[in-house]
């Protein structure tokens, strides 16, 4: 499970890179479904990169919604 959801991460990142802002966050947010109850440092990292790259992606509902889900994950 903490496999599956470090890749969903980095290829929500990819995504990004690529310009395909919808389907980053997309992936993301089945990246926070997958990483539901695992604890690891690794999971966490993927966590405050996304909530460092969130500030640049338009203001949707959609990454409303990931900033909120993240930041119930980590506060």
């Amino acid at each position: 499970k903490r496999t599956r959801a470090i890749v969903l991460a980095d290829l929500g990142h990819v995504q990004l890179e690529r310009g395909n802002t919808t389907q980053a966050l997309a992936t993301w947010r089945e990246f926070i479904d997958c990483a539901e109850g695992v604890q690891s440092v690794r999971i966490q990292h993927r966590l405050s990169n996304i909530t460092a790259r969130l500030p640049a992606i338009p203001n949707t509902a959609t990454a409303r919604e990931l900033g909120e889900r993240i930041a119930m994950r980590v506060g």
